[in-house]
């Protein structure tokens, strides 16, 4: 605990869990890219009237959800900061995948 907190203590957030949430305007061409190309596998779908509108992953500590709900992409994009085991196997792999990158993978502290 910090010092001076106590466990009644309202300043802050008690955070139990995070996700990342990406609303798409290609649920299913982004569907693609983060199960196959990725290969991150799902926690949970949910949806309405026999339609997924949305898809929960494991990501490491977190998650990233994916929903429908954009009609037009943002011209900002989506940066996802993900730590792997093997960068230059992951960055290969992902190249020979077709995927193609702003800027090559570095290693970061």
């Amino acid at each position: 605990m910090l010092p001076g907190a106590n466990s009644r203590d309202t300043r802050r957030v008690e955070v139990l869990s995070s996700r990342t949430l990406i609303a798409v305007s290609d649920f299913a061409r982004s569907r693609a890219f983060y199960e196959t190309t990725l290969g991150l596998k799902i926690y949970r779908e949910y949806g309405a009237a026999g339609h997924v509108t949305g898809v929960v992953y494991f990501l490491g500590g977190g998650f990233l959800e994916l929903t429908i709900g954009v009609t037009r992409p943002s011209t900002d994009g989506v940066r996802i900061w993900l730590q792997v085991e093997d960068l230059a196997d992951e960055e290969t792999r992902l190249l020979a995948s077709g995927v193609t990158f702003r800027k090559r993978a570095e290693l970061m502290p």
